[in-house]
């Protein structure tokens, strides 16, 4: 078990919630999970979609601390990226994100439909851009 510094850990989770939403799934069915492992405040993070009654998980890494400090950094994290940053920067966490979480793009909409569940088409809009 590899164990990570918190914000590299955290910034993957923002990457993989980007992902989820560029392939059409809602923020409201997007969670993060820590889950706790033998070793004392040792934690498994994990970016989670629930939806059409199913659950699909990726792992983010492994970070040492309290998960009430993991929660406050998450929670700070999501409040800049929601009103503070910039596309750029969004951009930049999201192409970081994909090397390290050893997934193609292929890979997890392959393993999303494995598991059973739909993509949600897209916009017109989207679909120009």
């Amino acid at each position: 078990m590899r164990i990570e510094s918190t914000q590299k850990v955290l910034y993957r989770a923002l990457g993989m919630f980007e992902a989820y939403r560029r392939l059409g799934f809602s923020a409201d069915d997007i969670f993060i999970s820590f889950n706790a492992l033998k070793r004392r405040n040792t934690y498994q993070v994990l970016q989670e979609l629930h939806t059409q009654e199913k659950a699909f998980r990726v792992s983010c890494g492994v970070v040492h601390g309290s998960q009430e400090n993991l929660i406050q950094t998450w929670m700070k994290l999501g409040e800049w990226w929601n009103h503070g940053a910039q596309e750029e920067e969004r951009q930049k966490i999201y192409d970081v994100a994909w090397p390290e979480l050893k997934v193609s793009h292929a890979g997890l909409v392959g393993a999303i439909l494995a598991k059973g569940l739909v993509i949600p088409p897209q916009s017109k809009k989207e679909e120009k851009s």
